[in-house]
């Protein structure tokens, strides 16, 4: 995730292309991500094609969405998404390719930064590959660019990458991607 800017109301995309995923695996969006604990928001899409949502607050994951399945959500992979979330106040709306999913209210966590995960539940691997993140904040009736120009380029997707295999030999198989500075191997 990057430390900065800390987001209060804005709109978030990215793309998540998942090759290898097994059922109980989960990638996606973390939000309004705080504090030395990282305290989040996790919007989640797991490998059994259902989305879901997670308060995560002193390293405790409470899920406050019960899983949703729908048509447009993959099942098949390799497959790829564009993962959206809009945050105003104490909602979340979450999207996938442009259709509505699931909307959350919740006050607990108020701002923060924006990131991705992918968390691998199964012995099977787990590769996902995120691209083209897109953040707008809300200024006085309009959207305007919270990162005008995010570098997320090949290199930072191949570390990306990496850092997703490294993550499965992890004992707790969790992986949350660092800042762009953070993240050179």
């Amino acid at each position: 995730f990057r430390a900065e800017p800390l987001l209060t109301d804005f709109y978030a995309e990215v793309t998540a292309s998942p090759n290898y995923c097994g059922a109980e695996d989960e990638y996606g969006l973390m939000i309004r991500v705080t504090g030395i604990r990282r305290d989040h928001y996790r919007l989640s899409l797991n490998c059994s094609g259902e989305a879901l949502a997670y308060r995560v607050v002193n390293d405790r994951n409470i899920q406050i969405v019960q899983p949703v399945s729908h048509p447009i959500i993959p099942k098949i992979f390799p497959s790829s998404s564009r993962l959206a979330v809009w945050v105003q106040g104490r909602t979340l709306r979450f999207f996938i390719n442009d259709v509505f999913i699931f909307e959350v209210e919740d006050t607990v966590i108020s701002r923060g930064s924006v990131g991705v995960f992918a968390r691998g539940s199964s012995l099977d691997a787990l590769l996902v590959n995120f691209s083209s993140l897109e953040v707008y904040t809300f200024d006085g009736g309009g959207m305007s660019a919270a990162f005008p120009q995010l570098p997320f380029t090949p290199d930072l997707a191949e570390t990306c990458v990496a850092e997703v295999v490294r993550a499965l030999a992890h004992p707790s198989r969790q992986l949350f991607l660092e800042s762009y500075d953070q993240m050179r191997l």
